[in-house]
């Protein structure tokens, strides 16, 4: 991403990137962790579509926020009345306060299924978020059973498809369940599928948690809600999963702000070049032979590091260039540095340019370019 600015003959230009491969507690430079957390998201108890704010991870409203688009597809009129809704009815073994999104299901058949959309104004990395009571009931003649059957899809910026990895935080590296868990992994299983297995887990348990992250930015995440998936019966009882709250990266966008003011400071050229040397004051016309001094200053206002920052000047042909100094820039890259023409190079032609190549600006920095210039 790039983007360009002038000011009163400056050009500057910076690019952003993406931090890539981020966890969500541990996003890369330039990057924020954001957090949907669903106990104050204010969903609305049955509401198949909706905005919700992913906000800064423990910040209690403060800082930056970015919007997720929400949607219920599919049978969604086999969905239990109240359904989706925000509560603590499904804990994932977090504790009785915890808040999970529940959608409770009585599919009529096999090929129904329910499946929920997030929408990401930016591509985020490092998303994570867990499935809660991904269990199984057998069919018995006084049950009519069901398996819970999810496949989670991620799709990037350029619309190509991301697969999760899907864990359990009861079942080993190369196991496909355990005593512990109620959900199966693996083969026959696609790698973005999981269905519950073993038993019925209590709701408060992390029996049936399934952890599901991605090690690639997503732009959506379509998780998908059934009971075919290896059914026990043709016609399942109600079952119902949750979902965790969701973290997740996004790179924090730079806003450079730049202004460039002049002051006739000598009337005279002696020390010009000098920075060190008070400047005599008084001096009010550019006549010839005054001295004039441009201040270039850039201001990161946004959240994010302005990287590989290019800025560049070209002095009118009136002048003479005497000399420049820079402050309040970071290398950005290998050619960081200011370069100007010798001092006394008369302007004319376009031969006096200054700039300043491959610095860096972080969030809430200023940095300045100083430029002396005597009148022909």
């Amino acid at each position: 991403m790039r983007f360009s600015e002038a000011v009163q003959g400056l050009v500057l230009v910076a690019a952003l990137g993406l931090p890539a491969g981020a966890l969500a507690q541990a996003c890369g430079a330039g990057g924020e962790a954001l957090r949907v957390d669903w106990s104050a998201t204010g969903w609305k108890r049955g509401g198949l579509s909706g905005t919700v704010q992913a906000g800064r991870v423990n910040a209690k409203g403060d800082g930056p926020t970015e919007p997720v688009k929400v949607s219920f597809t599919g049978s969604t009129n086999r969905l239990e009345n109240g359904y989706p809704a925000v509560g603590s009815e499904f804990t994932g073994g977090r504790g009785g306060g915890y808040e999970s999104l529940a959608m409770q299901a009585d599919f009529g058949s096999n090929n129904q299924s329910v499946t929920v959309t997030f929408d990401f104004a930016v591509a985020v990395d490092g998303l994570a978020f867990d499935i809660f009571d991904v269990d199984f009931l057998p069919y018995l003649f006084f049950q009519r059973g069901f398996r819970d059957g999810v496949t989670i899809t991620g799709v990037s910026e350029d619309g190509k498809t991301v697969m999760p990895t899907l864990r359990s935080p009861h079942v080993s590296a190369g196991q496909n369940t355990s005593s512990r868990a109620t959900v199966y992994l693996g083969s026959p299983l696609a790698s973005n599928q999981v269905v519950g297995y073993g038993e019925n887990a209590d709701a408060g348990s992390d029996a049936g948690n399934v952890m599901v992250r991605f090690g690639a930015p997503v732009t959506s995440v379509r998780l998908e809600y059934t009971n075919g998936l290896y059914a026990p019966s043709p016609n399942p009882q109600a079952q119902a999963i949750a979902l965790s709250d969701i973290d997740f990266c996004v790179a924090l966008a730079a806003n450079l702000e730049a202004t460039k003011t002049q002051e006739v400071i000598s009337e005279t050229p002696q020390a010009c070049g000098d920075f060190g040397a008070p400047a005599p004051g008084g001096a009010e016309a550019a006549v010839p032979g005054a001295c004039i001094e441009y201040r270039i200053r850039v201001t990161n206002t946004g959240g994010g590091t302005a990287g590989d920052l290019t800025l560049a000047d070209e002095l009118d042909d009136n002048l003479v260039f005497r000399a420049a100094r820079m402050e309040g820039f970071d290398a950005g890259g290998p050619g960081f540095g200011l370069s100007t023409p010798v001092a006394g190079q008369g302007c004319g032609g376009g031969r006096c340019r200054v700039s300043l190549d491959g610095a860096a600006l972080p969030a809430g920095a200023t940095g300045e370019v100083v430029i002396r210039a005597t009148v022909e």
